[in-house]
């Protein structure tokens, strides 16, 4: 019994695969629908539309586990609840230092460029000036010309 079906890619190389194999072909797709096995394709398709609400639970279940182990690892901690607050403590002092470092930092570079793009904007509103006067002397110096020719004739 052939699962070929006369339509489609392929149906041509499906009706000439031998019937029974005793080994499994790494060419074939067990997921496939009527694959040559004679098994269906398993689980959800492609189409359906994306569930929300598990990804919802998920997202909750990995923030509470991530907490769940930061409290047992605070818990378990080898020094005293002093010095690990301490040390929390400091870690968002150097933290927030680094962040506002950052953020200096960044505000510079910003400053840097908007600087640099408005001298190169100054230089080509310059020179687009310069190359307009240049026609429109250009056009003037032609029409005088022009104007001298006709009243020396």
């Amino acid at each position: 019994m052939s699962h070929a079906s006369t339509s489609g890619r392929g149906a041509e190389r499906t009706a000439s695969r031998p019937e029974s194999s005793s080994r499994p072909s790494l060419l074939r797709n067990p997921f496939r629908r009527g694959a040559a096995d004679g098994s269906r394709a398993t689980g959800r398709p492609y189409t359906e539309s994306f569930d929300r609400g598990r990804a919802g639970a998920f997202g909750l279940g990995l923030a509470l586990g991530a907490l769940a182990g930061a409290g047992v690892a605070l818990l378990m901690a080898p020094q005293s609840g002093y010095e690990t607050r301490s040390r929390l403590v400091d870690g968002a002092r150097d933290v927030r230092g680094r962040a506002a470092d950052s953020w200096d930092d960044l505000t510079e570079s910003v400053r840097d460029v908007a600087r640099r793009n408005r001298k190169r904007l100054r230089r080509g509103v310059v020179r687009g000036r310069w190359a307009a006067e240049d026609i429109y002397d250009g056009s003037h110096r032609g029409r005088n010309r022009q104007r001298a020719e006709v009243d020396e004739d």
